[in-house]
């Protein structure tokens, strides 16, 4: 909670019909370079809910923070992740290891304020 105290996250619960369905995060918003993290418990997922807070939460954060881009990682295994990516106007900018104990092999995407020129 320090975090959110400290301006430095958002978080978000997400409910679907009145019932508790994941959660939803942008991380390290001083950075102007902050990531979204998302979250669907299993039984929540396949509903269409990750799709539509993405849809919501990307131009929420480009339209109300001041910041450059928001980075959105996605482990490659997440085929669940992967499927929603696709059908999103992100761009794949990098990729890498993250995590502590368990280690992720994840592509970074992209949604920026102003598109890169290059």
């Amino acid at each position: 909670m320090e975090q959110v105290e400290n301006k430095t996250d958002l978080v978000w619960v997400i409910l679907n019909e009145g019932l508790f369905a994941g959660c939803c995060g942008i991380h390290g918003i001083p950075t102007k370079q902050p990531h979204f993290g998302l979250w669907i418990k299993s039984g929540q997922q396949g509903k269409g809910i990750g799709k539509k807070v993405v849809n919501h939460m990307l131009p929420w954060g480009i339209s109300n923070l001041d910041i450059e881009f928001i980075k959105y990682p996605v482990d490659k295994r997440n085929q669940k992740s992967i499927h929603l990516i696709s059908q999103l106007n992100l761009k794949l900018s990098d990729n890498y290891e993250m995590g502590n104990q368990k280690k992720l092999d994840v592509d970074e995407y992209r949604l920026y304020k102003i598109p890169p020129t290059h």
